[in-house]
């Protein structure tokens, strides 16, 4: 897979950022907390199947779990874990990457989704 574009949408905008630098943008005081990353970036090809962590919670990572869930809106993450957390409700910012198979068909992923589409 090669990345072509990645963005968050948040607040009815658009933030051409990785999840990251959204994260640091929104909540710099994380940055201190542990936080790992692992930048998709243009060009970086990831085999088919693999998967990256774009943000990773280190030591402090139950510390910056309810954070998390209160700022984005995770497809595979429980909705009891949500509720946990009390992160239910409010608006959630959502992770896309559009990106090209190693066929060349283009593909966009979400983080609200499942299932990503073929575009």
């Amino acid at each position: 897979m090669g990345r072509d574009e990645v963005h968050v949408r948040y607040q009815g905008r658009d933030f051409t950022s990785d999840p990251f630098d959204f994260i640091l943008a929104q909540r710099p005081d994380m940055a201190k907390m542990g936080l790992g990353v692992d930048k998709v970036q243009t060009g970086r090809l990831i085999p088919a199947g693999a998967t990256i962590l774009m943000v990773e919670f280190g030591a402090g990572g139950q510390k910056l779990l309810p954070d998390a869930l209160r700022l984005f809106k995770l497809a595979d993450v429980p909705r009891a874990k949500y509720t946990t957390y009390g992160a239910v409700g409010g608006e959630k910012a959502v992770i896309e990457i559009t990106y090209k198979s190693g066929y060349g068909d283009r593909w966009r992923v979400r983080s609200d989704r499942i299932v990503p589409e073929k575009l």
